[in-house]
């Protein structure tokens, strides 16, 4: 400005420090008989030191990868919850009742904000839900209608993909 550095690039006070993240994801199949399969996804995500609220956040459910920062939830919709800290288990049990024809049950447990204590959804730092999906795949990829229950919310909704393997 005037020839002189900007020394201050923060004009508006937001705070851009920088921050440690740490994101963890594991996914497991194991057969289960001529049909069947169990699966098992484990996900976290943590920011540290961070006061940007929302920008970076992890945005808690949905039962397929649609958007940034997203964990898989059985029983919420994507972003549902945003958080700066979640940790997630999610059992499942996939069967392959005729040719190109599943039906799927899913189960997830977990614990959120719990480095920072800023939430949007008020002070419930458990979260659990299930979802029983049937599939039928097709040459251009799956079709999906789910069924999905979230424990506190105590609410019911469907979910349905077209076209993103499951």
């Amino acid at each position: 400005s005037n020839g002189q550095p900007i020394l201050n690039t923060d004009s508006l006070g937001l705070g851009y420090e920088e921050y440690p993240r740490v994101e963890f994801s594991l996914e497991q199949y194991a057969k289960m008989g001529r049909r069947g399969t169990f699966n098992l996804l484990v996900q976290s995500g943590m920011n540290f030191n961070y006061n940007l609220y929302f920008l970076n956040d992890f945005n808690i459910g949905g039962l397929t990868p649609v958007t940034r920062n997203q964990i898989l939830f059985a029983g919420y919709a994507e972003g549902t919850i945003s958080t700066s800290s979640i940790a997630t288990l999610q059992l499942g049990y996939r069967y392959n009742l005729f040719n190109n024809f599943y039906l799927q049950w899913r189960s997830n447990v977990g614990a959120y904000d719990f480095l920072t204590r800023k939430t949007t959804t008020g002070n419930s730092h458990f979260i659990s839900g299930h979802a029983l999906t049937a599939a039928y795949m097709t040459v251009v990829g799956p079709i999906e209608f789910s069924l999905m229950h979230g424990d506190q919310s105590g609410s019911f909704r469907t979910y349905v993909n077209i076209g993103f393997n499951f």
